[in-house]
């Protein structure tokens, strides 16, 4: 990629074109998980949007974004692809800040909501724009990229696009998380299909096995680290931490 093409993608976002952020993006000390939720929810003027915030966030656990937080780098570049309404990207804006992390959704009224409420919060170390995950194009040299419950919603010859594009788009060593859902057990994977179904209004999601996942990440270049998240609900949820060899 050109410099001119890197400024072409990163001028949809306005935050600072640069893998490490400058001055003052956010808490001398990042705030804690209790008091970092509330104040997103409470970012977004809609109260659908709201009660939306609130059940992806029981959802997506506070364990689980700790979790995926961790293995996120401590500084530099990160993307997300498939961001909704911002609620993953500002909470690790807030929580890890010394992170720049842009993110694209195709729906462009998530992406207004997801820019008011990052006003709304003061954030500068974060920035969403309007992007389709089936042509999306990344920056170049990225320090890390992640996509929560997206690539079951796309056909597999997008994802499979995806995943290569990341790879390509990586810095050496560049981390690439990936959360989605496997095919087992059954009855898990049958409640969060129909959940999927009503969340979407009538999608059909394609829920990848987890040798299927794992395979397909590995074929692309990645070393991978899978993790089982278990939890209370009947969610079959797996985490995969994936980097691009150095």
């Amino acid at each position: 990629m050109t410099i001119e093409q890197r400024e072409s993608v990163l001028a949809q976002f306005d935050v600072a074109p640069t893998s490490r952020p400058a001055g003052d993006v956010g808490p001398a000390d990042p705030p804690s998980h209790a008091r970092t939720i509330s104040p997103i929810i409470r970012a977004y003027d809609s109260l659908i949007v709201r009660l939306y915030c609130l059940l992806r966030f029981r959802i997506i656990r506070g364990r689980f974004l700790e979790e995926i937080r961790q293995f996120l780098p401590a500084e530099g570049d990160v993307f997300e692809v498939g961001s909704g309404f911002g609620l993953f990207g500002l909470y690790f804006a807030r929580m890890s800040p010394h992170l720049v992390i842009r993110g694209v959704d195709v729906d462009e009224q998530r992406i207004h909501l997801a820019q008011s409420a990052r006003r709304r919060l003061g954030l500068s170390n974060v920035a969403f724009a309007v992007g389709n995950a089936r042509t999306v194009h990344l920056p170049e040299g990225l320090d890390g990229c992640y996509v929560l419950d997206l690539l079951h919603h796309l056909p597999r010859d997008t994802a499979h696009g995806l995943i290569a594009h990341v790879y390509e788009q990586l810095r050496p060593g560049g981390v690439f998380i990936v959360k989605d859902v496997d095919t087992r057990p059954r009855y898990k994977m049958a409640f969060t299909w129909l959940l999927d179904v009503v969340m979407t209004r009538g999608e059909r999601p394609q829920y990848w096995s987890v040798a299927d996942m794992t395979d397909t990440l590995r074929t692309s270049g990645f070393d991978v680290i899978r993790y089982a998240m278990v939890d209370i609900l009947p969610y079959p949820h797996e985490l995969y931490v994936c980097t691009k060899p150095r």
